[in-house]
This record gives C-alpha cells, sequence and structure tokens, in this order.
C-alpha cells in the first residue's frame, strides 16, 4: 500500500491539474493534426505520460483502460534498447503481444522525455489507424487462424531517430499499407503529440525544480491508490461471481465462455478468471491488457474511481489471476483482432455487473445511486474497401458509428441516448457530412434505434440505427459483430437491451430511386425490393454494390427496475419522441397509448397493468 509522506494538499492538486492539463493538450495537437476521422472526429486515441519504473503519472480521460497496455509497451522499450534511447527518438509498437495495444491497428508511438539530457520518463500517444496491413483492410480478418494473418507486426521498432524519421520505416508503411499518407500523417500528429508533453514537463521541472517535480508525481499516484482504498473498503467483502458469453470466433459460431470471481478483502479487489475457455483459433481471443485493462480497469474508472485523477495508484488494488492459453489470457501466434470488441467487453460487462452488486449490497447511498444497468459494451465492426472514391483514390471505409451503443439506466436515471460503449466515454461518432467527404459513401439514414433500450422503471438508453450505400464505386468488406445473441442485462429487475443484428440489402439501388422519385430513404421498408439479409456475426470478403446498403444497428443499455412502475406519462413521451414503439409500450411497460394520437389511456393502462401482475403471480412471466 501507498505511503503519502508529508506534502502540501494545494501543491499536490496544482501539479494533478497541471499534468492532467498536459495530456488535455497533446489531445489538442493530436485532434488539430490527425487526418483521419477515426481519431480527429470517433476520438480513438489516448495520451499518457509515465515514469522511469515505468508508471503512468496521468493519462487522458478518452479510452478508459489503455493504462495497463501503455506500461506494457513502455516496458518493451525499456528491455529492448536500454543504452539506445535519445533525444527526439520515437517507436512505433502495435504488436499485441509486446506493445500493449488491444488489437494490430491500435498503434504507440512512444518518445522519450528527457531534462537536460537526463532520462526521466517517456510519452506515449495510442491510435487507431484505418489499415495496418495484413489480408483484410482495416486490421481485422475473421478468417484469420494466427496471428501472422491479421496485420503487419511491430514490436518496438524506432521509427525517429533523435529527431529524425527513418526512411526505411516509411517506406515499409507505404509499401504495406492500404491508405500510407493517412496512416503515417496519423502518425506523424502522434509523434507531435509527444512532443509537446516533453516541452510542458520540462517547462513545469524549471519552474518548480526536479526534486519537487519527483516527489509530486509520486503523490498524485498516491493519493489516487488512498482515494480509490478508503473506497473499495466500503463494500462488503465477499465472492461476487459472473458470467459471460462470446459469440462465434469466425470458423465456429458457437458461445465462448468467460467467468470471473471478484473478491472484496478489506481495501484489494481480487478478479479470478480462471475457468474461462481456452484460447481458440478464431479473431475473438483476449489479451491481458484487454482483459485487464479495458474488462477491469474501465469499470472501475467509471463506477469507484469516477473523480480521482488516472494514473498507476488506480491500477494497485487491483489483482488480476488468469490462466495463460486461455480466452482471456492468450498466448502466440494467437489471432487477437478482436480481443477488445469481442472479449474485452464482455469481461467489462461481467465487472460491471460484479461492482454494481456489490455497490448495491454496500446500502452506502453514493454507491447506490451509480448503480446502473449495463452500458452496451460491443462495437459491431463494419469496415470496407473501394478500388477508388471520389478523387480516384483507394479507399477504405472504417465506419465508427457503432460508437452510438446505448448507456444504462441508473437508479433515478435513464440511460444515455448513445452513450458509448464504457470504456470510451471520451468517444464521439464522425459526423455524416465528414463520412461522405472522406469516403465514398451516402447515407440513407443515421437516427435512434427504436425499441433498443433494455425496459426498465428507468430506460436504458437507445442505441444507433444507420444506413449507408457506396456511392462512386463497388465496396468488399468485413464484418465482426458481437451481440447478436446474448442481450446486454438489466439491474433490479430492469430488462435486457436490444441485440445488435446488421443486414445487407442486395439488388437495389437507392441511389437511382431517390434520383428518380425524389425522395429520401428513411427506413428498410421504403427501398423497393428490398429483402434484407442477417449477416453472420464474423464475415469477410462481403460484396456491396453501388445503391446496395448495409443496415447497421448498435444495441441500447439495460433497464433498471420494474418496467411496471415507469411512470405512464414517460413512456407516453417516450413514444411521441419515437423513442420506443406503441407496441413496445404495451408489451414491456403495460402502458397503452393511441396509436393515431400517440395519447396515454389511463384507464385501459391500469387494465393492462393489472393483467400483467396477474400473468405473473401465476408464474407465466412477462411477454415482451
Amino acid at each position: 500500500m501507498a505511503f503519502v509522506g508529508e506534502f502540501d494538499p494545494a501543491k499536490a492538486e496544482i501539479y494533478s491539474t497541471v499534468f492532467r492539463g498536459i495530456t488535455d493538450e497533446m489531445v489538442s495537437v493530436l485532434l488539430k493534426t490527425a487526418g483521419s476521422p477515426v481519431i480527429s472526429e470517433a476520438n480513438d486515441f489516448s495520451t499518457c505520460i509515465t515514469d522511469l519504473k515505468p508508471e503512468c503519472v496521468v493519462m487522458c480521460y478518452a479510452v478508459m483502460g489503455f493504462m495497463h497496455g501503455h506500461l506494457l509497451g513502455i516496458k518493451k522499450v525499456m528491455e529492448d534498447y536500454k543504452d539506445e534511447i535519445f533525444p527526439g527518438d520515437a517507436w512505433l509498437a502495435n504488436d499485441t503481444f509486446t506493445a500493449g495495444t488491444w488489437h494490430p491497428a491500435d498503434v504507440n508511438i512512444i518518445r522519450p522525455i528527457f531534462y537536460k539530457d537526463e532520462l526521466i520518463g517517456f510519452a506515449l500517444t495510442e491510435g487507431h489507424v484505418i489499415d495496418i496491413g495484413g489480408s483484410v483492410p482495416g486490421g481485422w480478418h475473421p478468417g484469420a487462424r494466427d496471428c501472422y494473418a491479421e496485420a503487419i507486426r511491430f514490436p518496438a521498432t524506432k521509427i525517429v531517430d533523435r529527431g529524425v524519421w527513418k526512411k526505411d520505416m516509411l517506406r515499409l508503411l507505404e509499401t504495406n499499407v492500404r491508405i500510407p499518407s493517412w496512416v503515417i500523417g496519423d502518425m506523424r500528429a502522434m509523434y507531435a503529440s509527444c512532443v509537446v508533453a516533453e516541452r510542458r514537463i520540462c517547462d513545469l521541472i524549471d519552474r518548480y525544480g526536479m526534486d519537487e517535480y519527483l516527489k509530486y508525481k509520486e503523490v498524485v499516484k498516491d493519493l489516487s491508490e488512498l482515494a480509490l482504498r478508503k473506497r473499495i473498503e466500503r463494500l462488503p467483502d465477499g465472492e461476487y461471481n459472473a458470467i459471460e458469453w462470446i459469440e462465434d470466433n469466425g470458423h465456429v459460431d458457437k458461445l465462448f465462455r468467460v467467468v470471473s470471481k471478484m473478491t472484496v478483502s478489506g481495501s484489494d479487489l481480487t478478479f479470478d478468471l480462471r475457468g474461462s475457455d481456452p484460447q481458440t483459433d478464431g479473431i475473438i481471443n483476449g489479451l491481458i491488457q484487454t482483459t485487464l485493462g479495458l474488462g477491469i480497469h474501465a469499470p472501475l474508472m467509471n463506477l469507484l474511481a469516477w473523480d480521482l485523477p488516472p494514473n498507476s495508484g488506480i491500477l494497485r488494488p487491483i489483482k488480476l489471476i488468469t490462466e495463460k492459453g486461455s480466452i482471456v489470457d492468450c498466448v502466440p501466434p494467437a489471432p487477437t483482432s478482436s480481443a477488445h470488441a469481442d472479449n474485452g467487453h464482455k469481461i467489462n460487462k461481467m465487472t460491471h455487473r460484479q461492482m454494481s452488486t456489490a455497490m448495491a449490497q454496500s446500502r452506502d447511498p453514493e454507491f447506490m445511486r451509480r448503480v446502473s444497468g449495463a452500458y452496451q459494451n460491443t462495437w459491431p465492426i463494419a469496415t470496407f474497401a473501394a478500388p477508388q472514391d471520389q478523387n480516384g483514390r483507394y479507399a477504405v471505409f472504417g465506419n465508427m458509428d457503432a460508437g452510438g451503443a446505448g448507456a444504462g439506466a441508473s437508479l433515478g436515471l435513464d440511460g444515455l441516448h448513445l452513450g458509448t460503449p464504457l470504456c470510451s466515454l471520451y468517444m464521439g461518432i464522425p459526423d455524416v457530412e465528414m463520412q461522405e467527404l472522406m469516403y465514398p459513401v451516402t447515407y440513407l439514414w443515421r437516427k435512434i434505434y427504436k425499441d433498443s433500450g433494455g425496459p426498465g422503471t428507468y430506460r436504458g438508453g437507445p442505441g444507433i440505427d444507420v444506413a449507408w450505400t457506396p456511392s462512386v464505386s463497388d465496396m468488399v468488406g468485413t464484418v465482426a459483430n458481437q451481440a447478436t445473441h446474448v442481450p446486454t442485462y438489466g439491474a433490479a429487475g430492469g430488462y435486457p437491451s436490444a441485440c445488435c443484428p446488421q443486414h445487407i440489402i442486395e439488388n437495389v439501388d437507392v441511389l437511382q430511386q431517390m434520383q428518380r422519385t425524389g425522395k429520401c430513404i428513411a427506413t428498410p421498408e421504403e427501398i423497393e425490393g428490398a429483402e434484407p439479409r442477417t449477416l453472420r456475426n464474423k464475415q469477410t470478403g462481403i460484396p456491396l454494390k453501388v445503391g446496395e446498403v448495409l443496415h447497421q444497428t448498435v444495441g441500447g443499455g439495460g433497464g433498471v427496475g420494474d418496467p411496471l412502475l415507469r411512470d405512464p406519462e414517460r413512456v407516453e413521451k417516450d413514444v411521441q419522441e419515437d423513442w420506443i414503439s406503441v407496441e413496445a409500450a404495451e408489451r414491456a411497460y403495460g402502458v397503452i397509448v393511441d396509436p393515431q394520437t400517440l395519447q396515454l389511456d389511463v384507464q385501459a393502462t391500469q387494465r393492462k397493468r393489472q393483467e400483467i401482475r396477474e400473468r405473473r403471480k401465476k408464474g407465466e412471466g412477462d411477454v415482451i
């Protein structure tokens, strides 16, 4: 356990705020210089500053859970290069087994921080690049049976030598990635972000001195640890068990078992995932950084450490136990390109359930109001490539609309609409106009996914419903979905939310239809001759012609509390605002709304709710 000696509380707060300000400035530089909408619009990145232990001094809030992986990547640089670290250097690293990244398309740019020729730490910026080579655009390959089939894998590899970009590395990237100008441009932006970190740390030391900097970087970590431990102590000691199922590994459409036992003991949290299925030959295998970071650290930050500075102090109370070679801690040559989207998000749901249960049993008022249904912790992937875009260039469309997942409800509050997965509350959805400007696609609609939020006294937030078509040339793509069979659960009697099916509408031409009729298309039913075909969870080589449609949905969050206890007037408003249908209002909430006027029928609602209660007494359950 950390020991905080004598310190000035005001200075500790100043240092904590300044550290956070530095990573925020790193974010600002990255957003202003990166070219890909995946970074500049969807905010799929992270910035971090470490010391030489290495421990995280501070990281930004963009994607919660990256911290442990960042430290693995920096530790590898320190081990492999030792006396070959110079001012201005930078390393590129994306190999999931050594770099600490969640999947190959996440790349680290790692740069040392020197103060007057003394190495004192590292700056790291991680970003999701639009392509990283391999046999399938975007870095996901549902057909892969090992890591060699997924993408180019860089262990910590020097890409900048004393401030000069290495030409051989740039040529290697230019030759092997599909959109080199975007990928290399984003890497340069990540490097610039790290340069800012070094400048600001040196400014800080110039102002306050090295001794004070070294002291207070430890103080802020110790304070985060102590604050978190005090909150853990407020949870009831005991064991909390959970089970989840990962869907389809790309070769076998079956469910893979993941289990977790969370033990609360004083101020310590232990997560034991032994008993989970063995690793597979499909892309769903998890890594230690996705299990600990995305699966455990991210929900912990949001549920227990919501206001604490994000640094290594947060990790100290956590102990993780896994079995090497299991689906939650795989070894080479297992494919891992969906380690985060499939595996980490499922563990995240388990941790969320375990933490919510413990917080509810604590009867602590502050904890009780944070108990919630699960977020729609999934990220249905769809990446399509075209031989040319509007400007005649090869195009890779990595659709980031899947960030529009619904948030779980909590006690007293409905879930956020399009609240994003719980691990990435900073992330956004690119503007439709930006997508159509940068990629050869035309959007038909992007709206709320009706009836997708879990019913409850407090309703889960709905997810997103989006459809688009190639506009310039035919495309071929890959989908890697995670939640078509197993829904997101509710809490305290709340119901699960909708799943996330994806459909393709073939043998149509919506562009020609809209040109002929002069009308926009807003639903599948409006497409002439439409016969939607549901896509399998994991599929590649999907042809999509100009005018054909990819229809994607992302489910909502889980509900909290019995739906029959929801105020009928709130249900009426949900129907009027098109969040839920008239049919769902009756089935799930027992609320009767006139389909023509959309007005509440109070007496019919009372009768319907009494009918549902009588059915429950007979053990017949609800019909939703």
